[in-house]
């Protein structure tokens, strides 16, 4: 017989019942959820004192610690497998924005299970009247005997979040995480597998790999230690593969050790001028590093142009990142970002393949069939 870990003691306020419901909201949310509809129905202030004095009086058995989103996303450190989510039934956990198809979660409750041991987890957000920023918040109840084991939680949820050789940040939905499934893509993506015209990719492979390289030699001739580089040509040419293997090739590099950004879009509930001040930010944070943006005019558009242009062009220092935007159409690109000397002023055109990469391409495919009938043979 299997054990699994034993139930916490839970609130027992009654359920709440909203008189309608549209389908961006569930019936009978936690009673947490009703206190905070309270407070927010009025310029809101001491959010988190608040928040906090309803979870210890809904659940006066059990030990509360706070924890700041800043360093610290317990639910990343679950999606990665290292612990077990599950989102409560009833938790109304996701905003919707009805001009995008952008959500965040601002209110959920969970079953958060580490090492047998399960804990309630509350994850709010919410921004009171007189401040600018949005406040991301995580609320873990436990025993009161399992402190030490909520310490080693945060000990390792923190340490996690801070290795760059096994991880790939990514920002998206307004908020850098790591992905793992996208670090298992790009661990695959080798140069060998890589068909491109041999110039081209001896080119693209060394002037990226020379640049983190090149620091000392930056400083002697006194200009910024910093480089923009665009992919451009028709799709399904080779450039999603090449940045991969790039990616995939910085991350091995020793001295220096390089991390890997990738931006997938600009668009939040924060907005995308916050989003890309926050993008540039982390870049700085971590620098040297390699900083991906694909399909450069998709994400950049009239009204954040001038934004992003204020960034690339460093008002802070950009020392030590490298840039590398892909576009399928680069006469859509702004003439300030496409032409403009010291933003990306490294161009590589992916053509249609000729001849000799056509043969090549079919040959590695080839190769690759023969290669998963003979192991599913023997």
């Amino acid at each position: 017989m299997t054990h699994g870990p034993a139930p916490l003691p839970t609130d027992t306020s009654p359920p709440i019942r909203s008189r309608s419901h549209s389908r961006h909201t569930r019936p009978h949310p936690p009673p947490l959820f009703r206190t905070l509809l309270h407070h927010s129905s009025a310029p809101r202030q001491s959010t988190d004192l608040v928040i906090s004095s309803a979870i210890r009086s809904l659940h006066p058995k059990l030990h509360l610690t706070i924890i700041p989103s800043s360093s610290i996303h317990l639910l990343d450190f679950a999606s990665a497998g290292h612990a077990t989510c599950i989102l409560d039934p009833h938790s109304p956990a996701q905003i919707w924005q009805e001009t995008s198809d952008i959500t965040e979660t601002w209110f959920g409750k969970y079953k958060y299970v580490y090492q047998d041991e399960e804990f309630i987890l509350y994850v709010v957000q919410w921004k009171d009247s007189l401040e600018m920023e949005i406040t991301r918040m995580q609320y873990l109840l436990g025993k009161w005997n399992k402190e030490g084991l909520v310490k080693e939680l945060l000990k390792e949820t923190e340490a996690w979040e801070g290795e760059i050789g096994e991880r790939i940040w990514v920002f998206d939905q307004g908020r850098w995480k790591k992905e793992a499934g996208l670090w298992g893509e790009i661990q695959k993506a080798k140069w060998g597998d890589v068909v491109l015209e041999k110039g081209l990719k001896e080119r693209v492979k060394g002037d990226v790999e020379r640049f983190f390289g090149s620091r000392e030699r930056y400083k002697e001739l006194g200009v910024p230690w910093k480089r923009g580089v665009i992919f451009h040509g028709p799709p399904g040419n080779g450039k999603t593969i090449s940045i991969k293997a790039l990616m995939h090739t910085i991350s091995d590099l020793d001295h220096p050790v390089v991390p890997n950004l990738y931006v997938k879009t600009f668009h939040s509930m924060y907005g995308d001028e916050k989003s890309i001040s926050d993008i540039f930010q982390k870049a700085r944070e971590v620098a040297p590093c390699l900083l991906v943006f694909e399909d450069l005019d998709s994400l950049v558009s009239d009204g954040t142009r001038s934004y992003f242009l204020n960034e690339v062009d460093g008002l802070a220092s950009n020392d030590g990142i490298c840039m590398i935007g892909s576009t399928n159409h680069l006469d859509r690109l702004d003439p300030g970002i496409a032409k403009r000397p010291s933003r990306f002023d490294r161009k590589y055109l992916f053509p249609i393949p000729g001849k000799e990469e056509r043969v090549e391409y079919c040959k590695f495919w080839h190769f690759a069939y023969l290669k998963k009938h003979l192991l599913q043979v023997f």
